[in-house]
């Protein structure tokens, strides 16, 4: 979220994280802290400790490192962060590295489906708003005849119901 040039993430999705980290993390702009350099940045950032890249902390906060992965759409706008906590003093992994960003792959195909997804549903339901709305007669024709109609056919051709007129064939009116 943001305009453009104060973009935000909202936390949307954890586990297991106490009330401090979550108030702390509940909003974080991008370049700040390790989880808005990685989507600034579009990069994985590790760190094997607390630092002073970590600029977000709370009283009573333990040691701990970080794998901060950027979940990228395919033009490479960000999507989210997956945040992985490590144990202090951690060494990076390739191979775990090259997964959590499989996973960022993975989540950012089931995060670009649902807004897909969004997208149609709402288009779906303002095209039959103008469609039920219109007072210009409209029929849908398919293959085997009238697929459907919205009230202004109906009065136009005089049917009671949707039903009747849909039942007919286009040469019979």
């Amino acid at each position: 979220e943001g305009d453009g040039s104060n973009k935000v993430f909202i936390m949307r999705a954890q586990r297991n994280l106490g009330a401090p980290i979550l108030c702390a993390c509940a909003r974080v702009s991008f370049g700040s802290c390790l989880c808005g350099r990685a989507a600034l940045f579009r990069k994985v950032v590790f760190r094997d400790n607390i630092d002073d890249a970590h600029d977000i902390s709370y009283l009573g906060m333990l040691p701990h490192g970080h794998y901060c992965v950027p979940i990228l759409a395919l033009d490479g706008d960000i999507l989210g962060v997956i945040n992985l906590y490590v144990k202090p003093g951690y060494i990076r992994n390739k191979q775990e590295e090259d997964f959590l960003q499989a996973v960022a792959g993975i989540l950012a195909g089931v995060i670009e489906r649902r807004r897909t997804e969004i997208c149609r549903v709402e288009s779906e339901a303002k095209f039959r708003a103008i469609f039920e709305s219109s007072r210009d007669a409209i029929m849908l024709l398919g293959i085997n005849g009238f697929m459907d109609c919205n009230q202004a056919t109906l009065v136009l051709f005089g049917y009671e119901s949707r039903n009747d007129f849909l039942s007919k064939h286009p040469a019979e009116l």
